[in-house]
């Protein structure tokens, strides 16, 4: 079988770590004031599996705002 193919592969660093991630899309770093975060719905925040912190809203869109902390302790527990 032949390997899924990505135009885009975003590649972030954390600590010391690279991951590579495919990206539908990406925007470019987007910076905010804290006051424009709003408190993720209950039904998320309450999830296990949810590393969202906040919710920004961006260019008529809901942007969440991830624990990086968490979201990357996720990710390399999930590698192992």
């Amino acid at each position: 079988t032949r390997r899924p193919t990505y135009d885009r592969l975003l590649v972030v660093k954390w600590d010391a770590h690279r991951c590579v991630f495919p990206a539908d899309e990406v925007c470019g770093v987007l910076r905010f004031q804290g006051p424009e975060l709003t408190v993720p719905p209950a039904t998320l925040a309450k999830s296990r599996s949810s590393n969202t912190v906040g919710i920004l809203s961006w260019q008529d869109r809901a942007v969440d705002l991830l624990d990086a902390d968490l979201l990357f302790s996720t990710f390399n527990r999930s590698l192992t």
